[in-house]
């Protein structure tokens, strides 16, 4: 929700139910609580808005923990977060999401600077409820490395925390602007998961480019970094007709790789990549699995009742997969 306060002859925008992504300085000026919600004001030339969490706020660890003084006694938050920059940053958040009993587990790109991860490691290393994937992975956009780090992350979750009732994928761009009695309160409401997951080959999710090629030819290079490499390959098995089919018992499903899902069923999930062989290697070579893998197995493994096709994360983006750019006067 986008709200406008004008004060002065300076208009301010307030995002509240949402996270906003700021590449560089923060930009943040001023923390309001209202009814336990975070609401951001900024004033600046523009913003990139993507996500329901991010790492420039200024709340402290002693203020999270004001704000969730009276956390629920039953939800208990794993955070998942990918990262792979900004070591000060990654610190913080970690410090405020772990300061009122929830859990985050952290997989930092391996491609990135080891110091940085050294930095990390060490400042955390003394917070119980903090946890690092056993095994750290090189990560590419749109390729299948970003769903095994996930994975890998997810394991280190399960093992480290048995109290966590909730598994929630984040970014080190995010930041929370709900208070953690917020967020508990909300997933004690409904026993159910969230994640967009919408039929792929019937929604419109995907607005340019291709749909169907994505899943029936093997992609086996990076198509941002390996661009000649991608294409030649695309071609070529186009060329000679080379397609495979979709395993017979899944219905592919599309969404944003933003998602929380209950224990249960991250066990679920687990349990199921190490008995179907053949789905993880159908996802592997898969163009952007990060928005199919997760979305499909929940669509498969848990009733329908039980899922609620939403991420609880804002998240906007253009038809040509870029973060919208808001302005201060919009």
């Amino acid at each position: 929700m986008v709200e406008h306060a004008h004060f002065g002859t300076t208009r301010y925008t307030t995002l509240s139910l949402s996270v906003i992504h700021v590449p560089g300085k923060p930009i943040f000026r001023l923390l309001k609580l209202r009814c336990a919600a975070v609401l951001v004001i900024f004033n600046r030339k523009k913003a990139n808005i993507s996500c329901l969490f991010n790492c420039t706020s200024s709340l402290s660890s002693k203020q999270c923990v004001k704000l969730g003084a009276n956390v629920s006694k039953m939800a208990k938050i794993a955070f998942i977060l990918l990262c792979h920059k900004d070591p000060e940053a990654i610190i913080k958040q970690a410090e405020r999401l772990t300061a009122v009993g929830d859990y985050m587990s952290i997989h930092f790109d391996a491609r990135a600077n080891p110091d940085h991860f050294e930095m990390i490691k060490s400042a955390l290393e003394g917070n119980p409820n903090v946890a690092f994937a056993k095994k750290r992975i090189k990560c590419g956009w749109g390729e299948w490395s970003l769903v095994q780090a996930t994975l890998y992350a997810v394991e280190a979750a399960v093992d480290a925390f048995p109290r966590a009732t909730h598994f929630y994928m984040l970014s080190g761009d995010c930041m929370a602007i709900k208070s953690a009695e917020y967020a508990h309160e909300f997933l004690d409401r409904a026993d159910v998961d969230y994640v967009e997951s919408f039929d792929y080959f019937d929604s419109d999710w995907i607005k340019t480019g291709m749909k169907e090629e994505r899943l029936i030819y093997r992609h086996f290079f990076n198509e941002r970094t390996q661009k000649r490499r991608f294409y030649a390959a695309f071609n070529f098995q186009r060329k000679l007709g080379l397609t495979r089919k979709i395993p017979d018992d899944l219905q592919i499903q599309i969404g944003s790789q933003w998602w929380c899902l209950r224990r249960r069923n991250v066990e679920w999930i687990l349990d199921f990549t190490k008995k179907r062989r053949d789905v993880m290697r159908f996802f592997k070579t898969t163009w952007i699995p990060d928005e199919t893998f997760f979305q499909t197995l929940v669509r498969h493994l848990v009733p329908e009742n039980e899922i609620q096709t939403r991420t609880l994360t804002f998240l906007m983006f253009t038809d040509y997969g870029l973060p919208v750019t808001f302005y201060n006067d919009q």
